[in-house]
């Protein structure tokens, strides 16, 4: 059986942090900080929990859907993970001046689901139902965060944060980016060989 070695690692990595304050403040997304020349904490932000609740939804998130992806047998998952990071840090520092702190996963837990089932799409019977249901789901979801300024997070419980609705939106799409380059890039190659056998 295979074992999800990059979700694993992410996860791993994301639990170090939270367990280490040390760390969380030298990764935490902090405006000021990037505007004085610290810019790896547009990507390094992603990996800072505020809250023991913050911090348990993401992770069990992704390690769930993540050790899926994997366990299909994708090669691609590494560069979900690695775009999402970067475009998720640069959107909220475009799109949102006033804020000076941000953490989390969710944003890659939105591109993981987005990524798992773009892809599922292509598949017959009930999993590709599956599939499109998921991704309706998660598309209203992000609307309703657009819409009211809060996630399902924030809904149930006070956290000590405030929701950044963008990171899930720059999250899925770079997931759809992925697969969009990565499933164009094995056609080309496929008609290729196609070609050449002929």
């Amino acid at each position: 059986m295979k074992t999800p070695v990059v979700t694993l690692l992410l996860c791993g990595i994301a639990t170090v942090v939270f367990f280490v304050p040390a760390l969380g403040d030298a990764a935490i997304y902090d405006r000021d900080l990037i505007q004085g020349g610290e810019w790896w904490r547009l990507i390094t932000g992603n990996l800072v929990h505020l809250s023991v609740m913050h911090f348990t939804y993401d992770v069990i998130a992704l390690m769930v859907i993540g050790a899926v992806i994997e366990l299909r047998g994708d090669r691609y998952l590494w560069l979900v993970y690695g775009l999402a990071s970067a475009v998720i840090g640069l959107t909220i520092y475009i799109t949102s001046p006033e804020l000076r702190f941000y953490g989390g996963l969710s944003g890659i837990v939105s591109a993981a689901v987005v990524y798992l089932c773009v892809d599922g799409l292509r598949e017959p019977g009930s999993w590709r139902w599956l599939c499109g249901f998921g991704l309706t789901l998660i598309a209203v979801k992000i609307g309703i965060e657009f819409a009211f300024g809060q996630t399902f997070l924030s809904m149930t419980e006070s956290q000590p944060f405030v929701p950044v609705p963008v990171s899930h939106l720059a999250g899925a799409c770079s997931a759809l980016f992925v697969f969009v380059l990565t499933r164009y890039k094995r056609g080309i190659r496929s008609e290729f060989e196609r070609r050449a056998s002929t």
